[in-house]
C-alpha cells in the first residue's frame, strides 16, 4: 500500500478528535445512557442479557424472534432504524459513536413500535 495524502490527512485529523479525553468521555457517558435506555425498551421477560462495549452492544432475546424483529425492521428502516440479529435470539446494535440522546430515543421509539408488531 503506497499510502494516500488526503486519506493520511483524514486519518490524522480524526485520530487528533478521538485522542481528546473530553470527547472520548463523552462518548462513554452517551453508551453508558444507549445502555440504559435499551434495557428499559425491552421488559425482562423478552430479554435474558444485555452484553457489549461502549456502543457495540447485544440483547440476548429469551425467544427465537431476533430474525423476525429484523424482517420487521427493514419496514422500519425508511423512519431511521436499522436492525441486526447474529442468531435467532440475538440483536446487534453497532450505533455511530456520535449517537446523540435524541437519536438514542428516536430510535428506541422506532424499536418499540416493531417489537410491539412482532409480539
Amino acid at each position: 500500500f503506497g499510502g494516500n495524502f488526503l486519506a493520511m490527512a483524514a486519518v490524522n485529523a480524526a485520530l487528533s478528535i478521538l485522542g481528546k479525553d473530553k470527547f472520548m468521555d463523552g462518548v462513554r457517558m452517551r453508551a453508558a445512557r444507549f445502555r440504559e435506555m435499551l434495557s428499559e425498551a425491552f421488559s425482562a421477560e423478552l430479554v435474558s442479557e444485555i452484553r457489549g462495549r461502549g456502543f457495540m452492544l447485544a440483547v440476548e432475546l429469551r425467544q427465537d424472534i431476533a430474525k423476525k424483529i429484523v424482517a420487521a425492521g427493514l419496514a422500519a428502516k425508511p423512519m431511521g432504524l436499522l436492525l441486526n440479529a447474529t442468531d435467532e435470539k440475538t440483536l446487534r446494535f453497532v450505533p455511530p459513536i456520535t449517537l446523540s440522546e435524541k437519536e438514542m430515543g428516536a430510535g428506541l421509539k422506532i424499536l418499540r413500535k416493531v417489537l410491539h408488531e412482532c409480539l
